[in-house]
């Protein structure tokens, strides 16, 4: 049966109904989530059929999505951005780097002249992006902060990083395939499935790192519908719900006993 308007804000009840402490959901592998709402400032994005800018429409689900997570749960979540400004691509990941983050989401909506075109999409680093990256390394130094403070010089700091950087990508493309299945299944907009980018964005990141193409703002229907506060509610939901799903898979290939030891 489709899902109405009514049905999918309903999917809202549980991210903004208040939670006593004993309800808390407590994290078992990802303990800091870094929420990236992309453009900002002056780098406005697209542009949507109700006026809407990109820019906001993001921020505005980061911030539900901040706060359905510190609410409801012990995961600590961290934003690239509160305001109206553009953080440049190297301090939206090296904040993640530096926070020991154990996901990058990187929020976005998508425009097209065709406007038929709708619905989520998600990519990682794109193999060839990969191969850039840990080239340049050769040649930069690596500051030992983050998951790389242990590392005795900047030379094996340099090899943990390329090891953390190659393994990211593979771990960020099982994250984005359960994530756009359960955003899909709550939103009720189509899936435009999980592809490579050798996005600027994703570049460098030391942990699975995603970018979320949420919806087409020039759409009629989808492009209303995210800039709406009552739906950005369900998108936001969407996106918690896909990080406690993500924790609770990554703590069964974990183990109990790696588990309990974190």
């Amino acid at each position: 049966m489709a899902r109405t308007p009514a049905m999918l804000l309903l999917t809202t009840f549980a991210l903004t109904a208040p939670a006593a402490a004993q309800e808390l959901y407590q994290p078992k592998a990802i303990r800091t989530v870094v929420i990236d709402p992309g453009h900002g400032g002056a780098n406005l994005g697209a542009l949507g059929i109700t006026g809407a800018y990109e820019k906001d429409v993001n921020l505005a689900i980061a911030r539900m999505l901040r706060q359905a997570l510190e609410t409801r749960t012990g995961i600590r979540v961290l934003l690239t951005r509160d305001d109206d400004r553009d953080v440049p691509f190297d301090e939206r990941i090296g904040l993640a780097n530096r926070e020991n983050a154990d996901l990058f989401i990187s929020l976005h909506c998508n425009a097209s002249f065709n406007q038929r075109a709708s619905g989520i999409e998600t990519f990682v680093l794109s193999e060839v992006a990969l191969q850039e990256e840990s080239e340049k390394l050769a040649t930069r130094r690596v500051s030992r902060q983050g998951r790389l403070a242990a590392a005795e010089t900047d030379s094996a700091a340099a090899v943990v990083k390329d090891l953390f950087q190659s393994t990211a990508p593979s771990r960020a493309k099982a994250f984005a395939e359960h994530l756009i299945t359960r955003m899909v299944k709550r939103t009720g907009s189509k899936s435009r499935g999980v592809k490579d980018m050798p996005a600027m964005v994703l570049r460098g990141a030391e942990m699975p790192a995603v970018v979320v193409e949420l919806g087409f703002l020039s759409h009629v229907s989808e492009g209303r519908r995210l800039a709406s506060e009552e739906f950005q509610k369900v998108y936001a939901s969407s996106l918690y719900y896909s990080i406690l799903d993500e924790d609770e898979r990554l703590a069964k290939l974990q183990g109990p006993d790696r588990v309990a030891t974190d």
